[in-house]
């Protein structure tokens, strides 16, 4: 495993989060396969005090199989009105 952390592009259908391909370090990966989902609506361990609904993490997560034969794992992140994709790790 290889954990990343880096904002990528991806090129997804937003309505149902079908992913379609993402570009890391300037290569378009295709996605073969999901294999598997979930979402993070914890709140960060950080957090102190009164938490609110607008504090929890939003985020769709992924793992992926690429053309490549390499398994990814990225997530959405919906916090607020911003959508940002992140490639959290490279699994194999």
């Amino acid at each position: 495993m290889k954990f990343i952390c880096e904002k990528i592009k991806v090129n997804y259908n937003p309505q149902g989060f079908d992913i379609k391909s993402f570009v890391w370090r300037n290569r378009e990966y295709i996605i073969r396969e999901i294999i598997s989902t979930w979402q993070d609506w914890k709140f960060p361990d950080t957090l102190s005090g009164k938490r609110t609904w607008l504090q929890r993490y939003h985020r769709n997560y992924f793992v992926v199989k690429t053309d490549t034969d390499e398994v990814f794992e990225l997530y959405l992140d919906r916090k607020g009105n911003r959508r940002d994709w992140v490639l959290l790790k490279k699994l194999s």
